[in-house]
């Protein structure tokens, strides 16, 4: 009987772990295309706080 609850215990740990690694794994592709539009939009943000004659940026 308790070879039982150990199964059950292990698939539930099993359906808990295939998300999370999809969610991982969602999150680092989402970092990877942020920091690729930060780098394309790096030059333009910065070619308009020039016109506009903020070159600090703000806090926060």
């Amino acid at each position: 009987m308790t070879w039982i609850l150990v199964a059950a215990g292990l698939v539930g740990l099993a359906v808990i772990a295939v998300p999370a690694v999809r969610v991982a794994l969602a999150a680092r592709g989402l970092a990877k295309e942020i920091e690729r539009s930060r780098a394309l939009l790096a030059p333009r943000q910065a070619l308009l706080r020039e016109k506009i004659g903020a070159n600090h940026p703000t806090d926060g």
